[in-house]
């Protein structure tokens, strides 16, 4: 999966995972933030900012919310730091209803 936050839009597996009638609903973090370091042509500059490669998704009923964890000098990645910022999902579950 892969979601570009500049154009707001994700890729086909993406599209094809929450399409409509799909049971997965996307929790999206409250803030746009990019979770993945790439510099393939190691020039200093991520060459794909503004992406989203890390996802939380529910089914069912309850409440999700979801952030990406930002830590001063996470990115650019080094040999200290991972490539993928820690994404942090809270959920609550209701009670299933009876008939």
């Amino acid at each position: 999966f892969d979601f570009d936050y500049r154009r707001n839009r994700g890729n086909r597996a993406f599209d094809a995972f929450t399409a409509d009638g799909s049971p997965w609903l996307w929790v999206r973090p409250g803030e746009d933030v990019d979770t993945n370091w790439s510099d393939r042509d190691g020039d200093g500059r991520d060459n794909y900012p503004d992406s989203c490669l890390d996802f939380a998704f529910v089914s069912g009923t309850g409440g999700a919310a979801a952030q990406v964890v930002v830590r001063e000098g996470d990115f650019p990645d080094d040999e200290r730091t991972s490539d993928h910022r820690p994404l942090v999902l809270v959920g609550s579950l209701l009670p299933k209803q009876s008939n």
